[in-house]
């Protein structure tokens, strides 16, 4: 599922509300910098004759681990939150945690074995760690951490044993094994942080929407987020690296004529505070958005539809994400519960054979776009690589973890996941090209050309879209959802582009790979959040416009609100 941040935000609150944890919400600027060398790393050394420890004590077990991996993930996060012109909190969250996952057999066979479901932690194990470097209760942690992981593993392993899973002639392996790799990055730590001023700015934001007597609520949100990694491993692996990230949004509901309420956001994201929009421009955008709720709480809803539309940058990215993107991760074509849609489809034609699809973690840029999606290192410790996963139509490699398959045998850096979850094989940085590029002038006579042709009245162009989410499993239809913000109607009869509401994009994925017939000659990116089976990761998604000869649309589910008995009490009478 492909979503937009403030989307994002709000399962997160919902989680915090069942769980009553602290979550974070959005970012911040100015940071003193501060490094630390790699010999003065206390976390890296206890890590290091912790493992040791643990290999040394275990190897004498009737089944002693083969491997045995430590993942740590120290995240710092400065968020403020603004709603209708006053702060609703400003904030820092810092916090350890451990993730110990231990294998027993060997890489051929071992306790992961007929595990069908992905992303299910299994031989492994979380604690939280104290933010101190203080020796003695890291390593209790760890000990703790290592000895429940060992136990889940054995239970699932002499299972596997007593039903004789490991005698069934399998020649692909469970695990690709990793040569011994040392990479070390200076910490960067936020030292200051200037609340006030995005104090302000969240309030400033959020107060222009409050201006509008019929938004029913409007938001302000910015989350810095520093996140320092390591990966240590039996395999003689030591990794420490950073993640720097952070995410502006603006949030405005408003309550329709019929007392449907309709959403809008302005998301933006930059690898630093700095980067991000100024405050004019942001200022102008939330005017923008109030203008636009206003106009859509007016719309008509459009009634379900089938026929020609254009998809718009931004819809295109999140299209291909939902449709194509989660069918070439890779571990999914291991498990029987996956519908495996291009499972023995390598070196056959899979789209339109002006298109090639790559998936880059590499890059934090794409022309002057800033993507979301980039890494160092996957989660499993191995380098993010470039994919070439489509080369003019044909499918040439999936997006592989440390699980392998027959048709490829090595990891390609694409082994993610939220912590708390096992890695598999996700997206990251998800570029759609085409080597054959029409302007929107041209998408637009091709659709009201096919509208002709298909005798129907018109034709949809989907602009803004918060997201998506598709079903790859074979025991439910594999179908998807793209769920659009902004959809015009677009006539055939030259008359004026039409906003309409309720639309939804549904169908099911080979037969919309079918259709796509042309696409546009400029790129927009989608920044977001990919929840899967591995949990929620940042990913992006650069496409250009798509000319479609036949889309399916139902209405949205909608709820209606009671009217208010009285009118708002900050507006005069």
């Amino acid at each position: 599922m492909f979503i937009a941040f403030f989307e994002l935000m709000k399962f997160v609150m919902y989680m915090m509300k069942v769980f009553g944890s602290v979550v974070m919400i959005l970012m911040v600027l100015t940071a003193d910098i501060v490094f630390a060398a790699e010999s003065d790393d206390k976390l890296l050394k206890i890590l290091n004759e912790e493992l040791k420890r643990e290999q040394n004590g275990l190897k004498n077990e009737k089944y002693p681990p083969y491997f045995i991996s430590y993942r740590i993930a120290e995240s710092k996060q400065v968020f403020c939150l603004g709603s209708m012109g006053t702060l609703i909190q400003s904030d820092t969250i810092h916090q350890r945690i451990l993730q110990t996952n231990v294998r027993i057999g060997n890489y051929q066979h071992d306790n992961t074995r007929d595990v069908q479901e992905l992303g299910v932690p299994v031989g492994e194990s979380i604690q939280f760690l104290t933010l101190e470097d203080i020796e003695e209760p890291i390593k209790m942690a760890i000990w703790q951490s290592t000895d429940q992981a060992y136990t889940s593993a054995l239970d699932n392993y002499q299972s596997l044993l007593l039903n004789k899973k490991f005698e069934e002639q399998d020649t692909i392996p469970d695990f690709i094994k990793q040569d011994s790799l040392n990479y070390y990055e200076d910490a960067v730590n936020i030292e200051s942080f200037n609340f006030e001023e995005w104090n302000k700015k969240v309030k400033k934001y959020s107060e222009l929407l409050n201006q509008d007597p019929n938004i029913l609520s409007g938001t302000a949100q910015l989350r810095f987020i520093m996140d320092r990694r390591y990966y240590f491993s039996s395999e003689g692996v030591s990794i420490v690296h950073n993640s720097v990230k952070c995410y502006l949004s603006v949030n405005g509901t408003i309550n329709g004529i019929d007392n449907v309420p309709v959403q809008l956001s302005i998301q933006h994201y930059a690898p630093v505070p700095d980067s991000l929009p100024n405050e004019e421009v942001i200022i102008k955008q939330v005017k923008d958005l109030v203008s636009k709720l206003n106009e859509l709480r007016n719309a008509p809803y459009a009634e379900p539809y089938e026929g020609p539309a254009i998809l718009s940058a931004n819809a295109s990215g999140v299209f291909f994400h939902e449709i194509f993107g989660h069918r070439i991760e890779g571990q999914r074509m291991r498990s029987d519960h996956d519908g495996q849609t291009f499972k023995n489809k390598i070196g056959y034609s899979v789209l339109p054979k002006e298109f090639t699809v790559i998936s880059d973690p590499t890059a934090s840029y794409f022309d002057d776009l800033m993507l979301s999606g980039n890494y160092l290192y996957d989660d499993q410790g191995v380098k993010s690589q470039r994919v070439t996963v489509v080369e003019n139509g044909i499918l040439k490699e999936f997006l592989m973890s440390r699980t392998p398959l027959s048709q490829s045998s090595r990891s390609n850096g694409h082994g993610r996941c939220e912590l708390g979850n096992s890695p598999v094989a996700r997206q990251s940085n998800l570029i759609i090209q085409s080597n054959e590029q029409y302007s929107m002038e041209k998408l637009r006579k091709m659709l009201i050309k096919e509208c002709k042709r298909q005798k129907k009245p018109y034709g949809y162009y989907f602009a803004e879209v918060t997201g998506g989410f598709t079903n790859t499993s074979r025991y439910n239809p594999n179908a998807f959802e793209v769920i659009p913000v902004e959809v015009y109607r677009i006539y055939a009869d030259g008359s004026p582009d039409e906003l309409v509401r309720g639309v939804n994009l549904i169908g099911t994925p080979l037969a919309m790979f079918a259709e796509i017939e042309a696409a546009g000659d400029s790129y927009e990116v989608f920044n977001g959040f990919c929840g899967a089976e591995s949990g929620s990761i940042p990913v992006s998604a650069v496409a250009p416009a798509l000319f479609v000869k036949q889309i399916e649309t139902q209405r949205e589910p909608t709820y209606k609100l009671k009217p208010a008995l009285l009118s708002r009490p900050d507006l005069k009478q």
